[in-house]
């Protein structure tokens, strides 16, 4: 049975059985490895290329707002409401990044 996380035990002793559990369990519920991947989007991981930050800022984006998929026809009214909203959703997330990173002393 699954417990509130989506984990699934086998018998009494709680252990995850599924892979998305373990990855949880291992990473403080998946938190270290977003922080990795913002780390390679900013270009502070060592060696860090420019395909690396861009290709981690792709990866981000998909797990946020999940993969785009194909253009369909809008209204330009609809496109430019849309457009809003996810530039209002931008703005809030640069500006609780670069909060956090100022509160943690971070250049």
């Amino acid at each position: 049975m699954a417990d509130s996380r989506g984990f699934h035990s086998s018998g009494g002793d709680g252990r995850a059985q599924t892979l998305a559990g373990l990855i949880l369990s291992q990473t403080d519920g998946g938190k270290d490895i977003v922080e990795r991947m913002v780390d390679f989007m900013y270009g502070r991981a060592e060696g860090c290329r420019v395909s690396d930050s861009l290709s981690a800022a792709k990866e981000l984006m998909d797990r946020a707002w999940g993969r785009p998929s194909a253009a369909s026809p809008v209204a330009a009214e609809d496109a430019s409401e849309g457009a809003e909203d996810a530039a209002d959703t931008l703005r809030q997330m640069i500006i609780a990044a670069l909060s956090a990173e100022t509160e943690r002393g971070e250049p």
